[in-house]
């Protein structure tokens, strides 16, 4: 995805995607653990593969994380996924 750098860098776009706009399977490109990870773990290469579910152009990439507290005595998921209820994260 490098090649999308100079793009992306220099107009990044922020923005709500409904589930209904998604036309492909997704893909988890990375996971973490923000207790344990160390700052190189987020320097990583990975390979990733999605499946058109629709006959169309596709018009952008669409990323989004998930933070799960599933160490507190009640377990909450924080997503930005548009799959997941929008946030203030936009």
């Amino acid at each position: 995805m490098s090649c999308l750098t100079p793009t992306v860098m220099r107009e990044p776009l922020v923005d709500v995607v409904h589930s209904n706009a998604i036309m492909t399977s997704a893909s988890k490109i990375l996971e973490i653990d923000l207790v344990t990870m160390k700052p190189s773990d987020v320097e990583f290469t990975a390979e990733y593969s999605l499946k058109c579910n629709f006959d169309d152009k596709v018009h952008g990439l669409v990323a989004w994380w998930d933070s799960d507290f599933g160490r507190l005595s009640k377990k909450v998921v924080l997503s930005t996924s548009p799959y997941a209820k929008s946030t203030h994260w936009k």
